[in-house]
């Protein structure tokens, strides 16, 4: 959005509604393009500014849904050419893949992935072993060096430094939720996990720009709201992430299935000068974004 640096807002130009997060259990069907389309916008604009991106003038879309949901007049703020190769993203609880795809769309590198199921790595590897054949090396020992099985066995300092995060991580109790103890709260989680690769690369100046989370919309009230509340102060105060959560539906975005799933995008603002983050309601029928309900 045009305007004075500090009040940025970040928004979504979407090109076409694909296939999100995947588990081994079935498919969770999302547009996850709006997401990585605002946050490789950001990253060009306020990290690089180079000259691939190009302003242009306030487009207004007037068209209505059946439920009400209703384009706003927000400015398509720039046009953007591929994303470039610096683009890097890990892919954690990676399921067969549907993150991958989406951030491979868009011209992003993965370069270190980690599913433990057994059936959800054999697909993954079939899908992604040839668009990103050094994702599956394996070291002298016969194992892989990026493709990650239990994430708890995931040794640190093995992790090649990257831009983004994504995760469609399990929800799971706190053993001492409600003690506001913050990052301590997640200890034994497979979301400490998260904390733990953003807080190591933090430690070495080489701190993550943006994570992209997923979670089931039962998260927000999981143990009375604990559960969510411990997240949001974890990524905000002690790993010092500026944060925006919503609930999005699938039925709103082209896909014939009413799957609601919450979503976290949270980014670094020591390296993206970005006030705030617009999530679209839906699409319109010609894929446009769909900003506020009437």
């Amino acid at each position: 959005m045009a305007g004075a640096a500090r009040n940025r807002v970040l928004i979504f130009c979407p090109k076409k509604t694909f296939l999100s997060h995947t588990t081994g259990l079935g498919w969770d069907f999302l547009c996850l393009e709006n997401v990585l389309n605002g946050t490789k916008r950001v990253l060009k604009d306020r990290l690089f500014r180079k000259n691939v991106l190009t302003r242009t003038k306030s487009e207004t879309i007037s068209s209505t849904t059946e439920d009400g949901l209703s384009s706003s007049s927000f400015p398509r703020a720039y046009h953007l050419n591929r994303w470039h190769s610096w683009s890097t993203f890990i892919d954690l609880f990676a399921g067969i893949g549907g993150f991958h795809y989406a951030f491979h769309n868009i011209g992003a590198k993965c370069v270190f992935a980690s599913e433990w199921d057994k059936n959800a790595r054999i697909t993954y590897e079939e899908n992604f072993k040839e668009i990103d054949p050094e994702l599956f090396k394996k070291n002298k020992s016969g194992g892989y060096k990026y493709f990650n099985g239990d994430i708890n066995d995931a040794k640190l300092e093995e992790i090649p430094d990257f831009d983004i995060l994504c995760a469609g991580f399990p929800c799971q109790p706190f053993s001492i939720a409600g003690l506001r103890k913050g990052f301590e709260d997640t200890r034994g989680t497979l979301f400490f996990n998260i904390a733990n690769i953003v807080k190591y690369k933090t430690l070495h100046n080489k701190k993550p720009k943006v994570l992209l989370l997923e979670n089931v919309k039962g998260l927000k009230n999981h143990m009375h709201g604990e559960t969510f509340e411990t997240l949001l102060n974890v990524l905000q105060n002690d790993l010092c992430y500026e944060t925006r959560t919503l609930v999005l539906n699938a039925k709103y975005f082209g896909v014939p299935q009413n799957r609601e799933r919450l979503f976290f995008v949270c980014w670094d603002k020591s390296q993206i000068d970005v006030e705030d983050f617009k999530f679209p309601l839906g699409l319109n029928k010609d894929l446009t974004p769909i900003f506020r309900k009437e």
